[in-house]
């Protein structure tokens, strides 16, 4: 099976009822989902924590389904959610088409859901490190990400993706964080996207409409993927 990844950007407009009417959100969705020859999907709806669903055939009652990442070995599947900020974190298993589609905000990823991510396809359906691609979407970087008094300065292991800007303000490197840790374990295949969700006003931007421009309208573009057969 080959590897699909797609999203939406401003021009498909706003993919979320939080931040736009029903009728023209939904006419968004569908156009999206046309354009991208997409019929069968999961939205995933995250906690924001390290929760993680297997997902198989007989699993598939749902659209959506509350979780921070799913994992799956069904084809033609498309796991999907809305962002404006956060990392889109796709880890293929290319040898047992094994899928997991991971929502990487701060709180994920401080509860180290990257980590458990791989764990759970290694010691689930047996994958190998060797065999394994992983992907880092559309996402804020660490040049535009700076927080007052960030969470992460309590833990030493955060200690070199913080940089300290002046006062009590840091940059925090989350796509770095997550990088390392790939390496460390021998993930050799590593795509990271060089979109930077803040500045890139092609994308919605969480951040920007509350730090940088407060006049812009905020929404929510599409990330997902699936494993199509040929």
């Amino acid at each position: 099976m080959r590897l699909k990844i797609v999203n939406s950007t401003v021009k498909d407009g706003n993919m979320s009822l939080n931040y736009g009417k029903k009728e023209e959100v939904l006419h968004n969705r569908t156009n999206f989902f046309k354009k991208n020859n997409i019929n069968n999907f999961i939205k995933i709806k995250p906690i924001y924590k390290d929760n993680i669903i297997i997902l198989v055939d007989n699993d598939i009652k749902n659209k959506e389904i509350e979780a921070d990442c799913i994992i799956t070995n069904v084809p033609n599947l498309f796991l999907h959610l809305y962002f404006a900020d956060c990392i889109p974190m796709t880890v293929f298993d290319k040898k047992n088409n094994i899928l997991a589609f991971a929502h990487m905000g701060w709180q994920s990823i401080e509860a180290n859901l990257h980590k458990k991510v791989i764990e759970k396809m290694i010691n689930t359906f047996n994958s190998n490190i060797k065999d394994i691609e992983v992907y880092l979407g559309p996402s804020i970087k660490a040049s535009s990400y700076i927080i007052n008094t960030p969470s992460q300065l309590k833990y030493e292991e955060w200690l070199p993706y913080l940089r300290h800007i002046k006062n009590d303000c840091y940059q925090i490197d989350l796509n770095g964080y997550i990088l390392d840790y790939l390496k460390k374990i021998g993930v050799k295949n590593i795509n990271i996207s060089s979109i930077d969700t803040a500045k890139d006003k092609e994308y919605y931007s969480h951040y920007r409409c509350n730090y940088i421009k407060k006049d812009e309208k905020e929404g929510r573009f599409i990330m997902g993927v699936m494993m199509e057969e040929k």
